[in-house]
């Protein structure tokens, strides 16, 4: 139980002291417990303490969705510690499942003020996702939804409850005239839209890819966070590292120099499966919109202002792509 200043009494503090203690089989002293998140969805915890004369820091997190997925990470880090995620463990207690997680080491890229730790970190990015189509990874991460399953449905079924959340007043301040144009726009392209996704090479997708997930060390990053992975392509990561950068107004230079440094990264036969570059990285943000507005949907809460933001994305994108089909055509 946390305190009106967000910490934990001192009781549960020591049960989680002894459960980090022995997780680590080492002697471990907690100093400080603060609740970092409690959303609907999710909550998490932070600790910082000392394990043998070493400050450290420790995450516990308890979440209604993702749990699994997270937690066959945490097995496969401990069989590959190339795969880019920090150890944990599911520990009970009070009859309650977390999930126990150590520190990523090295620096949050949202805490950065450099772009050259972005342009680092997107080059690491590209070459996990190299290893996510080739290695056996995927068999080791099982259930994991495939992204062009749900491609056929999801346009319609999203633009659907957006429209059912503003009519009952839940989503305020969204643009009419704008969700119109958007469903009449995926209407007429999203056949092709589909189609040039599904041509895309399959890998892991993290889902959840922003500054504040990505952690980066010696030129290799570690992620938090994997609530959210699937099968599909690795760009898209890309893409939403990109977006919310952008959007929360992280130090990250030129953006199309990171798409055009994680493009040198992958190997040729992947950069030929994508085709165009500006195009791939177009179809993806579409993508990444609806996916993001369907996160908005599943919250209940009001996304109005956010959901006209994706709302614009998709938009833009799809009059640009036929704009320049037209261009073309002239």
């Amino acid at each position: 139980m946390l305190n009106k200043g967000g910490e934990l009494l001192m009781q549960e503090k020591l049960l989680w002291q002894e459960q980090i203690a022995a997780w680590l089989k080492q002697a471990v002293t907690i100093e400080d417990v603060f609740e970092l998140r409690d959303w609907p969805e999710s909550k998490v915890l932070r600790f910082t303490g000392a394990v043998a004369d070493e400050q450290r820091t420790f995450y516990a997190k308890q979440s209604r969705t993702g749990m699994e997925q997270e937690l066959a990470v945490f097995r496969l880090v401990e069989s590959d510690k190339d795969f880019p995620a920090p150890r944990g463990k599911l520990i009970l207690l009070a009859g309650e499942e977390w999930l126990l997680m150590e520190d990523a080491r090295g620096i949050m890229l949202a805490h950065s003020s450099d772009p050259k730790h972005y342009l680092l970190a997107v080059r690491a990015l590209a070459r996990f996702h190299e290893l996510g189509c080739t290695r056996e990874w995927r068999a080791q991460l099982q259930k994991l939804v495939d992204l062009r399953e749900r491609l056929p449905v999801i346009a319609d079924s999203v633009l659907g409850h957006v429209d059912e959340r503003v009519q009952s007043d839940i989503f305020m301040g969204v643009d009419l005239e704008l969700l119109d144009s958007v469903r009449r726009k995926l209407a007429s392209s999203w056949c092709e839209v589909q189609a040039r996704l599904n041509s895309y090479p399959v890998s892991l997708v993290h889902g959840d890819c922003h500054g504040g997930n990505v952690f980066l060390a010696n030129e290799k990053i570690c992620l938090i966070d994997w609530g959210s992975m699937t099968l599909g392509p690795g760009l898209l990561d890309l893409v939403g590292l990109i977006d919310v950068a952008i959007r929360m107004g992280d130090q990250i230079g030129n953006w199309h120099e990171l798409l055009t440094a994680y493009w040198s990264e992958l190997l040729p036969n992947t950069r030929q499966a994508y085709g165009d570059m500006d195009e791939a990285f177009q179809m993806l943000r579409v993508c990444r919109a609806l996916l993001e507005l369907e996160w908005f949907v599943r919250s209940g809460e009001d996304y109005g202002s956010r959901a006209n933001r994706e709302l614009k994305i998709v938009h833009g994108c799809l009059a640009e792509m036929s704009s320049e089909k037209r261009g073309v055509r002239g």
